[in-house]
């Protein structure tokens, strides 16, 4: 009786459950809603000591507050490389709707009027990627390190997004890296556009306070969007 329970359990909740290949390594993948929540969990192989890796929950309430709430947790028994690019791999699968509508809506188009911009752009982002993998294979410190965790997590997020969405909405390394990084490539637009900017101070949506202490001890920056 109890098997049976257990079973007709599993049947409901269980949605999917697959092994999965994920940089190189087998993973079970546990995936069910309840509730109306999303619920991933990773397994690093069948039976294994470990109860699991990686495991994520998502809940789409955007539409009634807002803000959709997405919940991520690694073992911290995996080595950190392995929990940076599954942390990445189970934001993408999960969320790649909510992925795609931001692309789609700020920067599919983007580089239509900007083409010329925009590969300037690319082959800076390019070659600057290429100076930080060989920054992080020359230095073993916690700095590096943890900028290797950081890439590794959206190299996870791309192979994770890729994972679920349809044909005609994959998207590249770069693409992610865009949304990442748009809204910083302000100042190099304006350097290889190399336009003077003729805008009066103060017509402008952005805010910033800059306070040296008066020991002369640390400088203090803040700064502000559309405000």
């Amino acid at each position: 009786m109890f098997l049976f329970y257990v079973f007709l359990v599993l049947t409901i909740l269980c949605v999917k459950c697959q092994g999965v290949y994920i940089n190189g390594k087998e993973y079970d993948e546990y995936h069910f809603s309840k509730n109306g929540v999303s619920h991933r969990i990773l397994h690093q192989k069948r039976f294994s000591s470990l109860p699991w890796v990686a495991r994520s929950v998502y809940n789409k309430t955007y539409l009634t507050t807002g803000w959709d709430s997405f919940d991520l947790e690694t073992n911290p028994e995996v080595d950190d490389n392995e929990q940076a690019f599954l942390a990445g791999y189970l934001e993408g699968a999960e969320t790649h709707e909510a992925i795609y509508d931001h692309y789609f809506n700020t920067l599919r188009s983007a580089c239509d009027d900007e083409k010329e911009l925009c590969q300037q752009i690319n082959q800076y982002l390019d070659t600057n990627i290429e100076w930080i993998k060989g920054m992080v294979e020359q230095h073993d410190d916690p700095y590096w390190n943890q900028v290797n965790l950081f890439y590794l997590q959206m190299a996870g997020i791309v192979f994770g997004y890729n994972s679920v969405a349809p044909a005609d909405k994959i998207l590249t390394v770069r693409d992610i890296m865009w949304i990442n990084f748009r809204w910083d490539f302000g100042d190099l637009e304006s350097a290889m556009k190399n336009e003077t900017n003729k805008v009066l101070k103060g017509n402008s949506h952005c805010s910033a306070l800059i306070k040296l202490l008066r020991s002369k001890s640390d400088i203090l920056v803040a700064h502000n969007t559309w405000t």
